[in-house]
């Protein structure tokens, strides 16, 4: 020990200081490298990106995720029991979607039909309240 540490207890917790971190030094200097992109990002630029392929005898070029789509059917329809799993969710889970989609856009004439049904309903329950009013005073 130096003479000005004579005061400084090294244990648990203390270590001594000449290892600690110098004020105004990161611990670690280097640090994460710039430009260094997370999973998501990589896996979207590969998806994204195009790949040549042969279809019908000619080069095409299309994104991966196309190729990944045909790929895919292609092995459905030669009986492939997973690939036909695996598309059938992939339907059911974008039909899904088009049906909620396709009942919240409804076209103008069922606007119309379900505004006359909702205005009859609402007539007939004035008049059941009128004619019950009626019966009432009776």
């Amino acid at each position: 020990m130096t003479i000005h540490d004579d005061d400084y207890e090294i244990g648990y917790s203390k270590p001594p200081r000449d290892s600690q971190f110098k004020k105004g030094q990161s611990g670690n200097p280097k640090g994460r490298p710039r430009g260094v992109r997370n999973f998501k990002t990589e896996l979207i630029e590969v998806i994204n990106s195009k790949v040549k392929v042969n279809r019908n005898g000619k080069k095409q070029k299309i994104s991966a995720k196309y190729a990944v789509f045909l790929k895919l059917t292609e092995k459905s329809l030669s009986g492939n029991v997973p690939a036909i799993r695996t598309l059938i969710e992939l339907m059911r889970t974008y039909d899904e979607e088009e049906i909620d989609l396709a009942a919240a856009a409804l076209s103008n004439e069922d606007a119309k039909i379900i505004e006359r049904f909702t205005k009859q309903i609402r007539d007939q329950a004035k008049h059941d309240n009128n004619a019950k009013e009626v019966s009432d005073d009776e």
